[in-house]
């Protein structure tokens, strides 16, 4: 492959036999991309596919289209040092698309963007949608599960509570509170009603998801203490 034709923002996504995985993100709110890298197998119908989108995003999104065969489509750690290389030469990919092609590939690409807080898209043809997910969020989701998991129970623990009250009872002061709040709120670990101005306070709740990360956290928090303790 000729790196010089690539042009950044580049993505970087396996093919499959499933055209619209690789070509949907594009017409999705995924950032835009000047040039795409493409790893595929030489099976027919992934050649085949290859050809397809190639055809699609160059003559109706204007995107350059850079194949690259890999030697075994199967192989993880041919598929994880290929992309680190590309990364290497070119810089952190905009996106990587964790959706087209094998399992196995899709999870060495997720451990690279995982490494590098590198946004991964997944397209979900059920509904027709692609979503993005910021990885550099992990780091915050880690720390609300070693560090924040108090706060998040004192949420749980009032069902509905105001930011000021919540302050309040974590003893802290309310520009701390609603720091962290926000970063709750990126996590999509709560939700927040009320307007906030005049008599309308804003109150906090857990969604359905910050409980089932709240769960986690403290059974993940038993288990490094009963650890520690032996």
């Amino acid at each position: 492959m000729d790196l010089s034709q690539i042009k950044t923002p580049y993505a970087i996504s396996i093919v499959g036999f499933h055209p619209e995985k690789v070509i949907n993100p594009f017409l999705s709110q995924a950032i835009k991309v000047k040039s795409i890298i493409l790893l595929h197998s030489d099976h027919p119908q992934a050649i085949e596919t290859k050809e397809k989108v190639t055809k699609i995003l160059v003559e109706n999104v204007g995107v350059i289209v850079c194949p690259l065969q890999l030697n075994d489509i199967f192989n993880f750690y041919e598929i994880l040092m290929v992309a680190e290389s590309l990364r290497a030469a070119l810089g952190n990919p905009a996106w990587i698309n964790t959706t087209a092609g094998p399992g196995l590939g899709a999870s060495a690409l997720t451990l690279m963007a995982s490494y590098h807080d590198i946004d991964i898209v997944a397209y979900d043809k059920e509904n027709n949608g692609t979503r993005t997910i910021p990885l550099s969020r992990l780091k915050d989701l880690y720390k609300c599960r070693d560090k924040y998991a108090p706060y998040l129970k004192a949420i749980e623990s009032a069902g509905n509570i105001s930011l000021k009250d919540l302050a309040s009872r974590l003893n802290i002061s309310i520009s701390t509170a609603s720091r962290h709040i926000k970063m709750f709120k990126q996590l999509e670990l709560i939700k927040i009603s009320g307007s906030g101005r005049g008599s309308i306070p804003y109150i906090v709740s857990l969604t359905s998801w910050g409980k089932r990360f709240l769960s986690a956290s403290e059974i993940y928090l038993k288990s490094i203490n009963e650890e520690d303790r032996m």
